[in-house]
């Protein structure tokens, strides 16, 4: 969309639009990573809102962990488990089965 859909106008809009709810995020470290999240779709796209925002992003997202999740656009393996120690080829960090205690319904 960014590249071969909008025009500048609408360009525009969708940076006000974005940086204008960024606004509302006070820790400064997700403003960056997500400005590294847009960055892997837009090089211009991530530079508007650096200007928008005045906060500089993350290169990319490729050097990042996410707390519950795999990063699976990095190279390095040692990047790749989640921050809460997913480490388990095929684990998309779901919780596991018997993670969780199982509600059992009780009869009456």
């Amino acid at each position: 969309l960014w590249e071969k859909v909008f025009d500048e106008d609408a360009r525009k809009r969708f940076i006000s639009n974005i940086s204008g709810h960024m606004e509302n995020c006070t820790e400064k470290e997700i403003i960056r990573r997500q400005i590294g999240i847009f960055r892997e779709v837009s090089e211009d796209l991530a530079s508007r809102l650096e200007k928008a925002t005045g906060e500089k992003g993350h290169d990319g997202i490729s050097g990042l962990t996410f707390n519950g999740t795999v990063n699976g656009m990095t190279k390095d393996a040692k990047l790749r488990p989640a921050a809460n120690g997913v480490n388990k080829k095929g684990v998309n960090g779901a919780p596991l089965s018997g993670a969780h205690p199982q509600l059992v319904a009780q009869t009456a």
